[in-house]
């Protein structure tokens, strides 16, 4: 007897069969997707200044965020900057495997860093795309109250023709006491960006090599090295080895970051007047101009790489910083700080006032910002500023030279 199939309920049962699969695939994704959102995180977080902050900063910080978000670990990675600035250039084989980095303004413009950061309009629309601003500080010419004061003046210098006055009566070679120190190692990156660049910004002048005021700047220069009135060690000398010199005594005076001032005064103690040293802006031209005065300004600022795992964490994590800005100013020593945060630290110290003070009144300049390749740039100046000192080459070749690499890039 032959038996028909019920196509029919074959159908039926084959639709009932399908409904099943699909109903326990969607049970799946969702109850994986609701285990995926609650899995504990760790991030990855780099940057070079956990040791340019009081002890402990970061780790309070990260200890704050892991409270309030017990899903998510932070791991902190502190590296040198200039590792940081080397493994963003590695064209996607980046020994960094980071999720929030800290970084440099002055890199953005980099095709490689570009690449290398994930754009962050989606979570801000505010500029620019590849970090934000966390703190800034701004650069002063330090100087010696004492020492200064013993050779009659009770005041800095307010020019540069001042300041080779002053450096002259100043300078005692046979004692090893010199005017002032430059710190152009290469192991210091940022070492022509504020020790020569400060005095071209001071002066009004934008980085056009060709303009009379830069001459006049590596002519200044010049005159002070011939002159033996720089601390010998120009181009071997760091930050770090700078400002001992200046602790020390071997020279009166310095360009620096108003970061350093809690280890000036840690080592450097007060006498019966108060301060053993003063900042004041790096000095104009030949004669003090009377215009705005114009500080180099350097910051730190937050991004996520591309490659960054869970890259809304680390935009959380990035968020908080952020609202944290004013106590890592402070943690940190930073003026002006953060952006329209002026901080306790700043109002209640003279110091930190006073150099928030000359921030208020003045403009600050990143004109290095847009240059690819900066410490290729920086490098170059490096060489010619050399040769000025070193081999007799000319202000006006000098800045020849600067100038034709400057329009290459």
């Amino acid at each position: 007897m032959n038996r028909s199939i019920d196509t029919r309920k074959f159908d039926l049962l084959l639709l009932i069969l399908g409904l099943i699969v699909l109903a326990a695939g969607l049970i799946f994704a969702l109850t994986a997707k609701k285990i995926n959102l609650h899995k504990k995180t760790t991030l990855v977080f780099t940057q070079w200044w956990q040791d340019e902050m009081d002890a402990g900063t970061l780790s309070a910080l990260k200890t704050e965020f892991e409270t309030l978000n017990p899903d998510i670990t932070i791991r902190l990675d502190n590296r040198p900057y200039a590792e940081i600035l080397s493994a963003l250039r590695s064209n996607g084989e980046s020994p960094l495997k980071s999720d929030i980095l800290g970084l440099d303004p002055l890199w953005f413009e980099e095709q490689a860093l570009q690449d290398f950061l994930e754009p962050l309009d989606t979570y801000d629309a505010t500029t620019p795309s590849w970090g934000r601003p966390l703190v800034f500080f701004t650069s002063h010419l330090f100087y010696n109250i004492e020492l200064l004061q013993s050779v009659g003046f009770d005041r800095p210098p307010k020019n540069r023709a001042e300041v080779l006055t002053y450096a002259r009566a100043v300078t005692d070679t046979s004692a090893g006491r010199y005017a002032l120190a430059l710190a152009l190692s290469p192991e210091n990156p940022r070492g022509v960006y504020r020790d020569i660049f400060s005095w071209i910004w001071a002066s009004g002048a934008k980085p056009d090599f060709s303009a009379s005021a830069i001459t006049g700047v590596l002519t200044f220069l010049q005159q002070l090295h011939r002159e033996e009135l720089l601390l010998p060690g120009t181009f071997s000398k760091t930050e770090a080895e700078k400002r001992e010199d200046f602790i020390k005594g071997r020279a009166v005076m310095m360009i620096a970051s108003v970061a350093d001032i809690p280890v000036l005064r840690e080592r450097m103690g007060e006498n019966a007047g108060g301060q053993t040293f003063g900042l004041t802006l790096v000095p104009p031209g030949e004669s003090s101009s009377g215009g705005k005065p114009v500080l180099g300004l350097t910051g730190w600022y937050l991004g996520i790489p591309r490659s960054a795992a869970h890259k809304d964490e680390a935009w959380a994590f990035l968020s908080f910083l952020l609202e944290r800005s004013a106590l890592v100013a402070e943690k940190a020593h930073a003026v002006p700080g953060s952006r329209n945060n002026v901080t306790d630290f700043i109002t209640d110290d003279p110091l930190y006032a006073k150099a928030y003070d000359m921030y208020t009144a003045g403009e600050t300049v990143r004109e290095f910002t847009g240059v690819p390749r900066l410490d290729e740039f920086e490098a170059m100046v490096r060489e010619q500023i050399y040769a000025l000192f070193e081999k007799d080459q000319s202000p006006e070749e000098t800045a020849k030279y600067i100038q034709q690499y400057w329009e290459e890039l």
